[in-house]
């Protein structure tokens, strides 16, 4: 897989939107916090450039890391 990353292609993504404090150590650690919800969505999320150049940039960091699994 990270020789073809170039040829990765996305035709639809669904975007859930999960706050920066919903962690499973946030919560342990402020357990008196009211921590928000994750909102999940059911339809596709429209791309735009500021989007595609987010999940391009994760994608290729992870999956084209040195420390991935091959696929």
């Amino acid at each position: 897989m990270k020789n073809s990353l170039n040829t990765l292609a996305v035709d639809a993504l669904i975007v859930h939107d999960v706050p920066k404090k919903f962690s499973q150590r946030y919560i342990k650690e402020n357990p008196e916090s009211d921590a928000e919800d994750i909102i999940l969505s059911e339809v596709s999320t429209p791309f735009d450039q500021e989007l595609t150049r987010f999940f391009h940039d994760k994608i290729t960091g992870t999956i084209g890391s040195g420390n991935a699994f091959e696929m």
